[in-house]
């Protein structure tokens, strides 16, 4: 179970790194620590959507991480990864403007709408025994 907890960690840890390597080396987010914590969430997603991405191309590509023969490969693919990484620079320019204060409260409208909704549909469906059918499904 501690396994399977640190790997999860792991794997969202390296994730985000690269998420935000990524984030940075396109310019989107400056390396720095007030730009990049609340990046955080999109480098996950970014970071995954990559990994993803290149694990479905290289098993598209007859790669296969579990054939002896091909361990060459996955070196020097690592270290052109690595190279491409270091060698991508943050487009030059003027520095995109910080954001300054908090989001207008009419952005969390739609938000609170749905809390609210789902919060009146369990109060409404409390004392209903679980039925798993669609009708049910789609009326909770």
């Amino acid at each position: 179970m501690l396994r399977t907890l640190l790997g999860l960690l792991a794997f969202n840890g390296l994730a985000v790194v690269l998420g935000l390597g990524l984030l940075c080396a396109s310019g989107l987010v400056r390396p720095r620590p007030v730009s990049l914590l609340p990046a955080v969430g999109a480098a996950l997603v970014v970071g995954v959507a990559a990994i993803g991405t290149l694990t479905v191309a290289a098993l598209a590509a007859g790669l296969h991480p579990e054939n002896p023969r091909d361990r060459g490969g996955r070196a020097r693919g690592r270290r052109a990864l690595v190279r491409g990484g270091c060698a991508a620079r943050a487009p030059r320019g003027p520095p995109a403007p910080e954001p300054v204060g908090r989001p207008d409260v009419r952005l969390w409208a739609p938000v609170a709408a749905v809390v609210v909704f789902v919060l009146a549909q369990v109060v409404a469906v409390r004392n209903i025994g679980v039925a798993w059918d669609a009708a049910h499904i789609w009326t909770v």
